[in-house]
């Protein structure tokens, strides 16, 4: 939780005693010392670790002499509760109190008095404790018992951070808007060990010149905490070049390596910024960032879809290169009907030999392939199966525009989730071509625009191709120059009709076989590979 001043002022008011629990470093004293402070309370701090409740509260013995002259002991008890003056108690490390003080102050927490010994102006008591069970720290604590604890009205878990308001009191808004946004951006392991106190430290000595690094851990970038307390908090500078909308002053600022450092995680975070810094940065940051920053990757996304050249550039880039596989994956599925990247120049190379069943018809594969997007794939004996039936059953020729578009999402699947020289087969190829005749034929289109139609499912499969070095073994209809009707009509007389009599021609695939114990039955298909 939040804790305010006016929290505090609250409690106060009202007469509630006060249990506040939170690791060292965090401001507690400072907090409780404020508020007693500021509300004009006379009040008695007591580090609880080096109590005494006899010499604190009750009084050490005094021999003394009545009007008859007799000798008597009688307690003297400190000043301020002899006379009554204290309204309000502190009892500081409460939890490292010895086990007889924190036993003699229950009388005191409830009910305001020391063995029947009323104080009477004394309001509230307040203690501060360390966690007994912390994650990350060991500290040497004893556990209140429950009777202990309820007799403070009010339980306050104190968050592990700076208190902003104390800090900007302190040392000015610049100072502390600076220092904590640096103390926030720290890895959790670092952060434990710069204390919201070694934080008021590190300040105090770079008033007074001194070296921040005798202040905090090396692992904690001082270098950076100087710059922010020199410069400013960053983020107020990315905020302030937002609003003015300067974007020659905006780029310049980003294009800095300290600046493009220390305010990425806040433009990463701010829609706002995102949109404005993002398409100031470089290509080659952006790049990076796209593979990275989800947030990033589909505000790209969005720009290329509004035709914006910058971002087009960059996607087409990533495509053509083709380093980063799951990025070009991702861009070439969302934005498969806008990049249109593909190398149109002619090919020399031809494209491997179509593969179907001349004995089944595109009607009877109509009821086979439904049945097959139906099944499940997540083994690889899924997928051999799945594989199988696919080349068993797939038609010939006269394949219809929807057959075929289906057929390439199974592949496409089972291209996703195999390796390259799995999908780079002469039977998946084969099929895949004749899938891509049957659209071109069809729809009469190239390969340019097979891939802008049809791109987002023929994404793996292409890159699971490229990586094995294949990609020219795919038939790209209008990449031939005069060669293309010859480069067709090859690929079908190349088919080998499926007949189990010509073994000299066929190639053996492994099958599936559905019953028990996992073994397979060799079938035969129809294609050579001549690559």
């Amino acid at each position: 939780m939040n804790l305010k001043p006016s929290n505090f002022d609250f409690w106060i008011q009202n007469d509630l005693n006060v249990l506040l629990k939170g690791k060292h470093g965090v401001g507690k004293t400072a907090m409780v010392v404020d508020a007693f402070e500021r509300n004009n309370l006379k009040y008695k701090y007591f580090s609880a670790s080096t109590m005494d409740p006899w010499v604190d509260f009750i009084g050490v013995p005094k021999e003394k002499t009545d009007e008859g002259g007799n000798s008597y002991l009688d307690l003297v008890r400190p000043k301020e509760f002899q006379d009554d003056e204290i309204e309000a108690i502190f009892m500081d490390e409460f939890s490292r109190a010895h086990k007889k003080v924190r036993n003699a102050v229950m009388e005191l927490i409830q009910f305001k008095s020391i063995n029947g010994r009323k104080f009477k102006n004394l309001k509230i008591v307040w203690a501060a404790i360390n966690p007994e069970d912390d994650e990350e720290f060991n500290y040497d604590v004893d556990a209140l018992d429950p009777a202990q604890e309820d007799r403070f009205h009010v339980h306050i878990e104190v968050p592990y951070k700076p208190d902003i308001t104390w800090f900007r009191d302190t040392f000015g808004n610049k100072l502390a808007n600076s220092a904590v946004s640096w103390w926030s951006e720290l890895p959790d392991d670092i952060r434990s060990r710069v204390t919201p106190r070694r934080l008021e430290y590190a300040l105090k000595m770079y008033k007074v010149n001194g070296n921040l690094r005798h202040i905090l851990p090396q692992s904690s970038n001082v270098s950076k905490l100087k710059r922010v307390l020199t410069d400013g908090p960053i983020e107020e500078k990315l905020v302030a070049l937002e609003a003015r909308k300067k974007l020659v002053d905006a780029r310049n600022f980003i294009k800095i390596e300290n600046n493009y450092r220390d305010g990425l995680p806040y433009i990463l975070k701010s829609k706002s910024l995102l949109e404005f810094f993002v398409p100031l940065i470089s290509n080659e940051k952006l790049s990076n960032l796209m593979a990275t920053e989800d947030e990033v990757y589909k505000m790209s996304v969005a720009r290329v879809e509004r035709n914006d050249e910058k971002f087009t550039e960059i996607a087409k880039d990533i495509v053509t290169a083709n380093q980063n596989k799951k990025l070009v994956k991702k861009l070439s599925k969302d934005l498969h009907h806008i990049l249109n990247v593909v190398d149109m120049s002619e090919l020399k190379t031809p494209p491997q030999s179509i593969v179907g069943n001349t004995s089944v018809k595109d009607p009877e594969y109509t009821k086979k392939i439904k049945e097959i997007r139906r099944r499940q794939i997540s083994t690889t004996i899924h997928r051999r199966e799945l594989v199988a039936d696919v080349v068993a059953h797939f038609p010939a020729k006269n394949v219809s525009l929807q057959n075929a578009i289906d057929t390439i999402e199974v592949l496409d699947v089972i291209a996703e989730r195999s390796h390259s020289y799995t999908v780079a087969t002469p039977e998946l190829v084969g099929i895949l071509n004749n899938c891509i005749l049957s659209i071109s034929q069809q729809s009469k289109i190239n390969w340019s625009d097979i891939i802008k139609t049809h791109g987002s499912i023929l994404a793996n499969f292409v890159e699971k191709l490229r990586t094995s070095g294949r990609y020219d073994k795919i038939y790209q209809p209008g990449r031939y120059g005069k060669n293309e009707s010859k480069i067709v009509k090859e690929m079908k007389q190349n088919f080998i009709e499926c007949n189990s009599n010509n073994s000299e021609e066929s190639v053996k695939m492994d099958k599936f076989n559905s019953t028990e114990g996992s073994t397979f039955e060799p079938i035969t298909l129809t294609a050579d590979w001549d690559g």
